[in-house]
């Protein structure tokens, strides 16, 4: 299927809104792979820097209700222009860049900044939860097409707004934006903000405490602003192209905003969850009525309730935290923890009968987390992520590579192979820190398999890196052919992945950690090289590894910055 879209020929009628999946550039064009959308939104971009509003940014109230405040976190336009630079994307698709200001000046900079690498400008009027931003533009015409008009003197390409749900009578605005020439409009943004308490700690979840509301809960909201839009363009004979979304999640949505008059459908929230290949599943199978749609679970983000038993505090930046109740993972997957009315921060566990984290104290989440103690209680949700991969091979030799709390995740894939029926003789674990107190779970790992420790200062074991161990027990066991697992700083890893390739191997898996808000794919920030790790990882294998240009070289700030290591 192709269309036309302000005289660009594309690919298909879909798109994903803005500040949603598509935040980094790699991600938009991995996305971009997908036939059905003909419009790539990008994350809205402001003047400057912003870190936006500190996790838990999204939430889930039901399967059909979500709510998110994300902040409009972004790079800043200049960064982000330096990137759209150098990003190549196929002929048949528009590139509809959303941008975001305080002031009409401000909207005039960003769109100079940004309109020659854009085939399109969106300007967020709509976002509800930025104070000073977003839906206070569109709450009079007067404002909004002041905004409009200045940014019309900077970029002739094609002006897009994007409103808000909440203007009770959306028709004078959009009225007032076509008599001012405005190209396209988008409706909707999210509707709210509300408040919402999670229901077990009686907490508000949202750092930002309120948030706007996403989900089939707003879809009919979404497709009378859309009609309304579609009334006006008649009621004065005026033909704009229509990006409707809100709710949107099955065939029958789809043909619902159409016939309500969107020319452009937008998919988001239904889209939490899914991995990259899901989500193109997703979009091959919406135009059939007869394909089964894809449902969020409605636990999906939903928080259970954990209690302290016992605090183990190894170190002064390190300290192993065992709870009462049990949780249910595989190895290597991860939950999000979270300090109710506080922050929430993802780890993998150690153990799961009971539940046991290793708690690197380095900032204000796990500090307070490692002030906690026994008989305090914390939530979490999850778990989220792909897991090693736990094999049963038994002449294959595992090695277990693992530095700083990329130990704790080892224990329990270690006891997993050991189920499987792999020998202590077969499992090798490779352990690997800064100073003796730094090395845990020993007497658990000399159990099931064969032990090799390594410290920086030499206080136990070999003294060196983990690395350097490996490469010399590799060398005298050329005889072995081994599935390697790694995990731990991602410069550590880099070199152990290295290493490992040159050696017998049947694959080499390593978990990747990246800066992540919601676990669930949406917020999209975890990226790497276009997979977002949270959905698509954590753990990646030999040929995806291979072939990253960000494995060990860089990774993103909670801005979306590069940042190399």
């Amino acid at each position: 299927m192709t269309l036309e879209f302000f005289g660009k020929q594309i690919s298909g009628k879909y798109t994903i809104p803005s500040g949603i999946v598509t935040v980094t550039l790699d991600v938009l064009k991995k996305i971009a792979e997908i036939p059905q959308i003909g419009v790539l939104t990008t994350k809205s971009v402001g003047p400057e820097v912003r870190e936006g509003n500190q996790e838990p940014v999204f939430a889930q109230i039901n399967k059909d209700k979500f709510t998110n405040a994300v902040g409009l976190a972004n790079p800043g336009c200049d960064l982000f222009a330096e990137e759209l630079k150098n990003l190549e994307l196929p002929k048949d698709k528009f590139l509809l860049v959303s941008i975001f200001g305080g002031s009409p000046e401000e909207f005039k900079k960003v769109a100079e900044t940004i309109e020659p690498y854009a085939d399109g400008l969106e300007l967020n009027f709509s976002c509800p939860h930025a104070e000073g931003l977003g839906q206070a533009i569109c709450s009079s015409p007067e404002i909004a097409t002041t905004y409009l008009k200045a940014v019309q003197e900077v970029t002739k390409k094609p002006i897009i707004v994007k409103l808000s749900p909440n203007i009770e009578n959306i028709k004078p605005v959009a009225k007032a934006l076509i008599d001012a020439g405005v190209d396209g409009i988008t409706a909707v943004n999210t509707v709210g903000p509300e408040e919402n308490k999670e229901p077990i700690s009686g907490e508000v979840v949202l750092s930002h405490k309120t948030g706007g509301i996403s989900g089939n809960e707003i879809t009919e909201i979404g497709l009378d602003k859309v009609r309304q839009i579609k009334e006006v363009c008649s009621e004065y004979d005026r033909t704009i192209p229509i990006i409707g979304m809100g709710g949107i999640s099955c065939y029958d949505d789809v043909k619902a905003y159409e016939e309500a008059g969107a020319d452009i459908i937008g998919i988001g929230t239904a889209l939490t969850g899914l991995d990259t290949e899901q989500t193109k599943k997703f979009f091959s199978n919406i135009e059939n009525p007869e394909k089964e749609t894809y449902q969020i679970d409605n636990n999906l983000m939903q928080f259970s309730e954990l209690t302290i038993n016992k605090v183990d505090r190894l170190a002064e930046d390190l300290i192993i935290q065992h709870f009462d109740q049990s949780i249910e993972c595989k190895p290597g997957q991860f939950y999000f923890l979270w300090i109710p009315g506080y922050m929430e921060k993802p780890l993998a566990p150690a153990i799961t009968h009971p539940a046991t984290f290793a708690v690197r104290v380095i900032g204000p989440f796990t500090t307070k987390l490692s002030e906690m103690n026994p008989g305090e209680k914390i939530m979490i949700r999850g778990p989220y992520g792909n897991g090693f991969t736990i094999m049963d091979k038994k002449m294959l030799h595992y090695n277990l590579i693992g530095g700083g709390t990329g130990i704790a995740p080892l224990i329990y894939l270690a006891e997993e192979l050991a189920k499987k029926g792999i020998s202590k003789e077969h499992i090798h674990v490779f352990l690997g820190g800064r100073s003796a107190n730094q090395i845990y779970f020993s007497e658990k790992f000399n159990r099931i398999a064969d032990v090799h420790v390594s410290t920086d200062d030499g206080s136990l074991g070999y003294k060196g890196f983990v690395t350097d161990m490996l490469e010399q027990y590799l060398k005298k066991h050329l005889d072995r052919r081994a599935y390697n697992y790694i995990c731990g700083p991602e410069i550590m890893m880099k070199k152990a992945f290295d290493i490992a390739k040159e050696y017998p191997h049947e694959e080499i898996e390593a978990s990747i950690e990246r800066y992540m808000k919601c676990g669930v794919g949406i917020c999209g920030i975890c990226s790497m090289d276009g997979m977002r790790t949270c959905v698509d990882g954590t753990v990646f294998n030999k040929e995806f590894l291979e072939k990253s240009k960000c494995f060990g070289v860089c990774h993103r700030k909670k801005t979306g910055e590069i940042e190399k290591y």
